[in-house]
């Protein structure tokens, strides 16, 4: 269900890092995820040892759109298991952290017009410009968000959220 409202809930960290005070409200993690220019992307090799690498992507109703050859390493890794992690942010001043299960799809003629004009608006100066029908020809590869963690005043605001 796209565009839901996770449950919200402090982190629970160590006592030596401090104690959130006060939940991130899900409009500011969204707005931190959506303004991003560049996502890491983490993903686990079929050997077990990790994979990170910087991505452009669109971050559109509760998911992360992104891309990449089928012969890099993270989308090779991404198709064999279904899953990633992304981070944004510095990690101190802000982060965040999105955790979820990846699927290959092909948008709605609705979503492949969001993309473009959000791609568009993002990425147009490295022209990286994009038309509804390329998403809808080639399909788009999304990070569907399970979890999401997330601050801008960190540990004060430090927060979970859930998808249900």
């Amino acid at each position: 269900m796209a565009g839901r409202e996770p449950s919200a809930s402090l982190l629970p960290l160590p006592p030596v890092y401090g104690k959130p005070t006060r939940p991130m409200a899900w409009s500011d993690a969204d707005d931190l995820l959506t303004e991003s220019r560049v996502y890491w992307i983490a993903s686990v090799r079929p050997d077990g040892r990790p994979h990170i690498v910087p991505s452009d992507g669109i971050w559109l109703d509760d998911a992360l759109y992104f891309g990449g050859s089928p012969d890099t390493v993270h989308m090779r890794n991404v198709r064999a298991t279904g899953r990633a992690v992304v981070h944004v942010g510095d990690g101190l001043a802000a982060a965040g952290i999105v955790e979820g299960n990846v699927t290959d799809e092909t948008p709605t003629p609705d979503v492949a017009a969001r993309l473009a004009v959000a791609n568009n608006t993002k990425y147009a100066d490295y022209g990286m410009t994009m038309q509804p029908e390329d998403y809808v020809s080639t399909g788009v590869t999304a990070l569907r968000a399970r979890r999401v963690l997330a601050w801008t005043r960190y540990p004060e605001n430090a927060t979970r959220f859930e998808f249900g």
